[in-house]
């Protein structure tokens, strides 16, 4: 039964899978600019990223920006000084795009974010697969 299936698979439904897609995005987050301002508070670190998303897969998939949990943890004893999750809209507003296909890629917009001290600065990203399968990735990148 499975050799029937893998025969099936190879000719009648091009890039067929008994797996699912092999569709994944693939998230990258770069440091624009760290620096140090003075507010009424005190000293405030700010942090500016973009964050490039590339798709791989079948051409004519596409994926569905997900939602992001960010995780600010202070670098001095790595206590969570922010914890949010940022909504699939809210990721599709930064891309300019709520999916994306394979063989794309998207570069966001600039993402900031501040914390009382240098931070790492944690991402879990989301997101939809063809299908409807969910994948996601996680990073962590040194506001320092």
């Amino acid at each position: 039964m499975r050799t029937l299936a893998l025969l099936l698979c190879g000719t009648v439904l091009s890039g067929c899978s008994l797996f699912g897609s092999d569709f994944e995005i693939d998230f990258e987050v770069e440091v624009l600019d760290v620096r140090t301002v003075q507010e009424p508070g005190g000293a405030v670190v700010v942090c500016e990223v973009v964050v490039t998303a590339t798709a791989t897969g079948q051409d004519g998939e596409l994926g569905t920006f997900g939602e992001s949990d960010w995780i600010l943890r202070r670098r001095t004893d790595g206590s969570v000084y922010l914890g949010e999750t940022r909504s699939a809209a809210a990721m599709a507003f930064f891309f300019g795009a709520d999916k994306i296909g394979a063989g794309e890629s998207i570069r966001s917009a600039i993402i900031e974010n501040r914390a009382d001290t240098e931070f790492d600065w944690e991402f879990v990203f989301f997101y939809r697969k063809p299908g409807g399968s969910r994948g996601d990735q996680a990073l962590t990148i040194t506001c320092a």
